[in-house]
């Protein structure tokens, strides 16, 4: 066995006493597990107004057959996942809704990237071929456990997808499966194109430490040159045809998404620290410490693409989503490296003193050890989600669920009475680009430049209320030029009509009035409870009249 694969193989005990417990125990803590991990995928899931906008792509491609946010205007590229889009779309031409099965799609993703960090990280530790323990499991069941895993099993965004199709691809490279690997390379960076951060830093820590502990140290034989030429095909054919495609159909080589978001590493010092921060506080890295005894240089295979991936959280200036979205792969790898290292500190244990380690009473010592580690991350979840139940803004920061539950879900309601009583063909101005205009299928634009054609011209807020991803703000003459008859980018929502003082002091001016939507009370499928009927009122000029609203008024 290579220097690469030096853990023995663990479990609970090996008296005869504990046999049975070792045959039955890894599965039995595979099935609480899973209950686990859907009771907690039920307790976080929501939509939110970010993953309307690839809803509304994928409505307009399979209704249309145009891949545009503005079907029939100019052609913008304003998501992020093109194959997810694709795939949703597709899912809608045989009826089946976005907003109906985007969330047992993120389910999925979860559910297969829990398994990939347990694979991945008995790979890593050379266990492949020996008999399942729970120890195999536990990093499974800590993931099940946290908020900044088990949040992202929901949100209908393609965060979960993305990271299991990652996982599973290191999974298959470190078992020689160059071809495996490659596709789901490819699906990854179609997925999300900032995948291939760890998925580069992951190959490049395993080809270098084969070049260091020999060939056979990933636990595989050197590949024939005509897999990886294979290989290097099925990855590279999808990612430059997709690229070349993008710049026929859209005229850019790079997403929308790139100009508005390139500027988040203005931010990075102030919000992309405090982002790692938080994510690093819930993780309670300093906990796992002691662990460090046990770091060999083999294990940068895992600790560069974790390193990678926290690097990129920080440099883009993180996100202002609560629960750590874009280290959702970080916590995962953070779960495999953990799992690695307590894999090879108990074969260290069993070398070390082989008999003391067997003893009945050490190894309930360890598994009381695990229960409590386990209950400590079930009462922090627990504590956790009855305060994001309560809405708001988490250490005054990050967006919890609850409040993008809300935000999306009323916003939906909005959009569809504007589909009921407005012309089809009215224009708006929106500052958030999903749940309004999907809901109520009118040309839109983005006052951030999410779905602008020229927000390349728009400059970034560098102040203290800049946020990640809405650091462009349009002004109103910009917005004008796409000839608008509602304002809602500065519109207001709430249980009762704002001021028109208000309408004057947003638009600048005396010739805007508001228009005001009355959308019914909303079911909170979270709570348990509902979202208090309300209006949702826009900017219009006083002289235009849009729909029902018109005169004076």
């Amino acid at each position: 066995m290579s220097e690469f694969h030096t853990a023995e193989p663990t479990g609970p005990g090996s008296t005869r006493a504990a046999a049975p417990w070792q045959r039955w125990g890894p599965a039995a803590l595979g099935l609480a597990v899973l209950c686990v991990w859907a009771i907690h995928a039920r307790a976080w899931q929501f939509l939110c107004d970010d993953a309307y906008i690839a809803f509304r792509y994928a409505d307009n491609l399979a209704r249309t057959g145009e891949l545009s946010f503005n079907p029939g205007y100019e052609r913008v590229e304003g998501f992020t996942s093109p194959l997810w889009v694709v795939v949703l779309a597709g899912l809608a031409r045989v009826g089946l809704a976005p907003p109906a099965v985007a969330p047992a799609l993120t389910w999925i993703g979860s559910g297969l990237g829990l398994g990939g960090v347990v694979a991945l990280a008995r790979g890593l530790a050379g266990r492949h071929r020996q008999p399942w323990t729970s120890l195999d499991i536990l990093p499974a069941l800590g993931l099940a456990l946290l908020p900044e895993y088990m949040v992202w099993s929901g949100s209908g965004l393609e965060t979960s997808t993305t990271a299991a199709a990652v996982l599973w691809s290191m999974w298959a490279f470190h078992r020689g499966n160059w071809r495996l690997a490659a596709g789901l390379a490819a699906s990854s960076a179609l997925l999300r194109l900032d995948a291939l951060v760890p998925l580069c830093c992951f190959a490049a820590a395993s080809l270098g430490w084969r070049q260091i502990a020999g060939p056979t140290a990933l636990g595989s034989g050197s590949p024939r040159r005509a897999s990886v030429l294979v290989a290097l095909a099925v990855f590279l054919g999808p990612v430059l045809l997709h690229f070349v495609w993008r710049h026929a159909y859209y005229g850019t080589w790079w997403p929308n998404t790139w100009h508005v978001k390139q500027h988040g590493v203005l931010l990075r010092d102030r919000f992309g620290v405090a982002y790692v921060a938080s994510w690093a506080q819930h993780l309670a890295l300093w906990g796992w410490v002691p662990l460090a005894a046990w770091v060999r240089p083999r294990h940068v295979v895992a600790a560069l693409p974790l390193g990678g991936v926290v690097v990129y959280a920080w440099w883009v200036g993180g996100d202002f989503m609560g629960y750590s979205r874009f280290l959702v792969l970080g916590t995962a790898l953070f779960a495999t490296l953990v799992a690695w290292l307590l894999h090879d500190a108990v074969g260290w244990a069993r070398r070390r003193w082989p008999e003391t380690v067997r003893r009945p009473s050490v190894v309930r010592a360890g598994w009381l050890l695990a229960i409590a580690v386990g209950a400590g991350l079930g009462a922090s979840a627990h504590a956790r989600h009855a305060r994001d139940l309560a809405g708001g803004w988490l250490e005054k920061r990050f967006e919890s669920v609850q409040a993008m539950h809300e935000f999306a879900a009323i916003r939906v309601a909005v959009g569809t009475e504007m589909a009921a009583v407005l012309p089809p063909e009215t224009r708006l101005t929106v500052g958030a680009a999903g749940a309004v205009p999907y809901a109520s299928r009118l040309y839109a634009i983005d006052a951030y430049g999410l779905v602008d054609p020229r927000a390349d011209e728009l400059k970034p807020a560098k102040g203290k209320r800049a946020r990640p991803g809405h650091q462009l703000r349009a002004s109103l003459e910009h917005l004008h030029e796409y000839q608008p008859d509602l304002l809602c980018h500065l519109g207001a929502q709430g249980p009762k009509r704002p001021s028109s003082k208000l309408a004057r002091r947003r638009s600048g001016s005396d010739r805007y009035v508001w228009a005001c939507l009355d959308y019914p009370r909303v079911v909170d499928g979270r709570a348990g409870a509902y979202f208090e009927a309300g209006v949702y009122c826009c900017l219009r000029r006083r002289d235009h009249a849009v729909g029902p609203f018109g005169g004076g008024s």
